[in-house]
Order: structure tokens, then C-alpha cells, then sequence
């Protein structure tokens, strides 16, 4: 009686092993990543990541991870080639779908921006794009980089403070965007299902469009 009640403890001591050792992995990470050598080698590898993506300069302050898997990265910037500022954010917070990561494809299961800032200044000609975000959170259910397709399951925004400069009305205002050599500009298409979005002003200009928006729920 006594030998199985010892291998039955035995048992459970693996079991519980295996259950805690994802979760120590995670912890020891998280440790790690506070360490000054490997917190610059992270910041390397995240702004190279961004840089490769955006064709921008890009400059993180600093880079956490937390227990659940959510990777934090703090004074976000991104800069154009004349070194002028087109976006920070105070708070960039990325949960990165981990039954993807074991499949060796790299997804997104929510993320998360604070206290943003952008201006796109001359990098879309024609159109400037400016915008104060105080919270986004976006929740992704999945991603096809090879249709170029997001399903958003929820997005909530909070104080969003948008303008938009078009184009003069004329015969070019809104030309075909289409290269030289007949090839189409890049799309991305964002399937949204719901969405909140709370104390929200958008003005477009020159066409003295003014909308004020203090809450709207849609879902579909």
C-alpha cells in the first residue's frame, strides 16, 4: 500500500512539473530580459524588426516582458530618412499568439497602444495624416500574411483627436495610385466585427468636415 501510494506521488509530482514549467520558462525570460546585455541585444532585435517592416527608423526606450506573454515596448519612435519624428507612442503592448510561435509562424492576439502621437508629414504625398490616440486595444483572431487579411474580433478606441489634409479639388486630387510599370499599390484588409469607440474627433480638410464623437458601438 505504501509503494503505490508512492508511486501515485510520484506521479502527480510530474504532472504538476509539467504544468509549472511553461510558466517558469516565461518567468526566467521576463528575468532575463532585465538584464542590461540582453535587454540592448532585445532592443537590437525589435527596432531591426520594425525597421525592416515600416522602411523606418525606429527607437524603443525600453523593452519588457511580462508573465503572460506580453511583450511591452516603451518610447516607441518611428523616424523618416530626414530624421523627423512621424509617430510615438508611450506604450506599444504586443500579446503574440503562441500556438503560432510552436508553428513557427509569427501572429498577433491583441495589442495595445497608449498616449499616441503620429504625423505622416510627407511620406504619403499629397495627404498628411494627424492624430493623438490615448488608448487602442485590438483584439486579432487571425492573420493571413499571404492574402493580406486580418479578422479583428474587437477593437475599443479612446480619445482620438484625427485631421486629415486632402488634396485640393482638381483633376489629380485623387489620381491613380498605380506605379509607372502598371503594378498596384499594396492593400491590407481588416475584417472588423465589433467595435467602441469613445470621445473621438475627426476633421478633414479642405472640405470643412468636423465630426464629434463622443460614444458609437457597432458590430457586424
Amino acid at each position: 500500500m505504501k509503494r503505490k501510494r508512492t508511486i501515485w506521488a510520484r506521479l502527480w509530482r510530474i504532472l504538476f512539473a509539467i504544468i509549472l514549467f511553461p510558466f517558469i520558462c516565461i518567468a526566467l525570460v521576463a528575468l532575463i530580459l532585465y538584464f542590461p546585455p540582453v535587454q540592448k541585444k532585445a532592443l537590437g532585435i525589435a527596432e531591426r524588426i520594425l525597421r525592416e517592416n515600416t522602411g523606418l527608423e525606429a527607437s524603443i526606450g525600453r523593452i519588457s516582458l511580462t508573465p503572460i506573454a506580453n511583450i511591452d515596448l516603451h518610447d516607441l519612435s518611428l523616424l523618416d530618412d530626414a530624421a523627423d519624428t512621424l509617430l510615438v507612442a508611450e506604450d506599444f503592448i504586443i500579446r503574440p499568439e503562441l500556438h503560432a510561435i510552436w508553428d513557427g509562424v509569427a501572429g498577433i492576439e491583441r495589442f495595445r497602444i497608449r498616449n499616441l502621437s503620429a504625423d505622416t508629414k510627407a511620406l504619403i504625398p499629397e495627404i498628411r495624416l494627424r492624430c493623438k490616440v490615448g488608448r487602442l486595444d485590438v483584439v486579432s483572431d487571425s492573420t493571413s500574411f499571404s492574402d493580406a487579411y486580418t479578422l479583428v474580433n474587437e477593437v475599443s478606441l479612446k480619445g482620438l483627436d484625427l485631421t486629415l489634409d486632402l488634396p485640393e479639388e482638381n483633376g489629380e486630387a485623387f489620381a491613380d495610385t498605380a506605379s509607372a510599370d502598371g503594378s498596384s499599390p499594396f492593400a491590407w484588409f481588416f475584417d472588423v466585427r465589433t467595435a467602441f469607440i469613445q470621445d473621438a474627433k475627426v476633421q478633414l480638410n479642405p472640405i470643412d468636415i468636423d465630426v464629434d464623437v463622443c460614444d458609437i458601438m457597432f458590430s457586424g
